[in-house]
């Protein structure tokens, strides 16, 4: 079994790979998606629309190997934070 650190590093490369692969734009959306800002707010903060944000979204995700901002939020908590969060399917605050 791997030391949660070294998995942790593992994971923290892994992630800082991805990041690599995005543009500034999608690095800010990216911020914006981890902050849970709702893309209609972005839009309207930065006079963009909202079908490019969506896409600058989905781009993101896709780059970071992840499907949701669910996902991509539990990515960073496991390489930052040295453990994954459990799946929500049947949990109760607290219960972890």
């Amino acid at each position: 079994m791997i030391p949660a650190n070294r998995e942790s590093a593992a994971a923290r490369q892994k992630v800082a790979e991805n990041m690599a692969k995005l543009t500034p734009r999608e690095l800010q959306i990216m911020d914006e998606i981890l902050c849970g800002t709702p893309l209609k707010q972005i839009a309207l903060r930065t006079g963009r629309k909202y079908n490019t944000l969506r896409n600058q979204r989905r781009k993101v995700l896709t780059k970071m190997g992840v499907e949701s901002a669910v996902e991509l939020l539990r990515l960073f908590v496991a390489a930052w934070v040295g453990r994954a969060l459990p799946a929500a399917e049947g949990m109760v605050m607290g219960e972890w």
